[in-house]
């Protein structure tokens, strides 16, 4: 009885984070969460906490300072609009914030990233892998991407200790039918490890599943939305994805005319570690595009 009703508190608090970080530009009410996941406002402060390790008010302020510390770090948005959005009333309290949380005023945080970026991409442009092609060295397209059912499980953690939650759905899902060669792996990638903390980073293990496919205990079921999406392929070990993500954030999009969403980005897995070599590795990347 008590491993299933944590499973359906876990469940139910995990619809509240998927609705909380699509939608971070509402006015995020405790009573209205509360009211999603079926909790009274004060069980549901309790359990989401418990859960979370940070109160509601806490995590929604977190992504909202996350997501400002994306754009100084690859737009060219100014501090005010970026504090406006983060939800601060005053440019003093949203440079306050920064600074308690990473030591630095805006200003020094955007030229100290933007160097930081500059250094990665020279290393990256000097890499065997760097083929010279136009005005960078991957072949990025923009591509209108249809929405997409998934089944997921979530992973909370370095992105290179994922593997439990993959296991966990194909365990889930290969006794169902539901692992053949029409099926996309993808995983969601919502945190920038350079910002995040490492236990705090988000990443969910997806499959591409049929409509007629419902949640269970511990598989949850969304969509990922359609929409414009730079497109492009990395081919090598992932612990290079790096590489082709500061290529496509620090100089694709500078020169593309578009801006990047700074929710997630998506990873189309191609081939395995277990068949192939970690050279021959292939990762579509999918950034969404506003």
């Amino acid at each position: 009885m008590k491993t299933s009703t944590s499973e359906s508190h876990e469940k139910r608090i995990l619809q509240v984070l998927s609705y909380i970080q699509s939608n971070l530009d509402e006015d995020l009410k405790l009573e209205d969460l509360a009211r999603r996941a079926c909790f009274s406002p004060f069980h549901f402060h309790r359990v989401f906490k418990a859960q979370v390790g940070e109160s509601v008010a806490s995590h929604v302020r977190r992504l909202r300072l996350d997501r400002a510390a994306w754009g100084l770090r690859f737009t060219e948005r100014s501090v005010t609009e970026l504090a406006w959005e983060a939800g601060y009333e005053s440019l003093e309290a949203f440079i306050r914030a920064l600074k308690d949380r990473f030591g630095l005023s805006p200003t020094i945080f955007r030229n100290r990233a933007r160097s930081n970026l500059t250094k990665r991409m020279d290393l990256a442009r000097r890499s065997e892998n760097y083929v010279k092609k136009g005005a960078c060295g991957m072949d990025i397209e923009i591509k209108k991407l249809e929405a997409r059912k998934v089944a997921y499980v979530r992973h909370m953690g370095p992105y290179d200790q994922c593997t439990p939650a993959w296991e966990k759905l194909c365990a889930w899902a290969g006794p169902k039918g539901l692992l053949g060669p029409e099926v996309d792996y993808l995983g969601i990638c919502w945190d920038d490890p350079d910002v995040t903390e490492e236990d705090r980073i988000r990443f969910d293990a997806c499959i591409t599943v049929p409509e007629e496919v419902q949640a269970e205990q511990g598989i949850n079921i969304t969509e990922v939305p359609s929409g414009d999406y730079a497109v492009a392929l990395h081919k090598g070990s992932y612990d290079k994805l790096i590489d082709s993500y500061t290529e496509m954030c620090g100089e694709w999009l500078a020169k593309s005319g578009r801006q990047a969403e700074s929710t997630f980005s998506i990873e189309i897995y191609l081939n395995h570690p277990d068949e192939v070599a970690a050279e021959e590795l292939m990762v579509e990347i999918q950034m969404p595009l506003s």
